[in-house]
């Protein structure tokens, strides 16, 4: 059972745990680009997302919440209610990452290093609680999250909005290089513009 904190708030109010189906499909059923993709854009590769319906997509996340023994991301809770999601999982559960340009090229500049890998690729937060740091709370605890399970490892693909400063919200569902920066997240590579290849050591916040 994961031991990642679920009472305790943040000096913001925030609580996080690790998700449950019924509270993601809460949360997606909101709206926005979460209600399309339902996290899995990383799962499945170019050919498979286009051939997938809406509800397969739903489908297919509710089934790794009831065949993994480990929950595919973490949940933000504001005033007992869902608010963001991230998802957090080994980079083996991701096919599409390998056919990222940025991760090829970076791989080939600065290939991996040695130990369990795990990806922090996508962030959900509602529409009211954006701005008030709700996905910090779901960066940190994804990382805790994924150096309980077993991460040496934790890297993300935000968009540089240095670069990008009229990105839309719909890019920005990888998150920021600010926000992973602030997380204690190092850029590994940032060949493609507009986005960074970012990285930490995961076991450093293992919970005893």
């Amino acid at each position: 059972m994961s031991t990642v904190d679920t009472h305790a708030p943040r000096p913001d109010g925030i609580r996080t745990a690790p998700a449950e189906w019924e509270e993601v499909e809460r949360l997606f059923s909101l709206g926005g680009d979460a209600a399309g993709c339902w996290c899995q854009w990383f799962t499945l590769r170019p050919a498979e997302w286009k051939s997938h319906s809406r509800e397969e997509r739903k489908e297919l996340l509710h089934g790794q919440f009831q065949q993994d023994a480990v929950p595919p991301g973490v949940l933000a809770f504001a005033d007992g209610e869902a608010v963001g999601w991230a998802a957090v999982a080994p980079r083996r559960c991701y096919p599409r990452v390998e056919h990222l340009q940025l991760v090829q090229r970076s791989d080939r500049v600065a290939p991996p290093e040695d130990g369990e890998h795990w990806v922090v690729s996508c962030f959900v937060v509602a529409r009211t609680h954006r701005r008030r740091g709700v996905a910090r709370a779901l960066l940190d605890a994804a990382v805790a999250f994924a150096a309980e399970h077993g991460a040496d490892w934790v890297e993300g693909y935000p968009v540089d909005t240095a670069s990008r400063p009229k990105a839309t919200s719909s890019d920005l569902f990888h998150g920021t290089v600010a926000l992973f920066e602030q997380a204690g997240f190092e850029s590994v590579y940032d060949g493609v513009p507009g986005r960074a290849l970012m990285r930490r050591r995961a076991r450093e916040n293992r919970t005893a």
